[in-house]
């Protein structure tokens, strides 16, 4: 998910985001779209270029396979 916050001087918000695990997946050497157990790095920044921090999420469970049909889908909740 991205979002674009304009704050004026002084002003906070907290942003939280969705990530289903399944957008963590990645295709494999047979082009299947999968999911599997591991750790994930997870960058939070002003672009890809500009990382101002990162973290690692830990994945559990059994290799996946997602459905030819899956949409990547996740979302972003504003604070003010």
């Amino acid at each position: 998910a991205f979002e674009r916050v304009e704050l004026d001087a002084g002003q906070t918000a907290t942003l939280s985001f969705s990530i289903p695990t399944d957008m963590l997946n990645f295709t494999n050497h047979a082009g299947k779209r999968i999911v599997e157990p591991g750790f994930v790095e997870v960058q939070v920044g002003s672009s890809s270029a500009d990382i101002h921090a990162t973290g690692k999420v830990m994945l559990a469970g059994a290799v996946r396979e997602l459905p030819r049909d899956w949409r990547m889908v996740s979302r972003c909740d504003i604070n003010q």
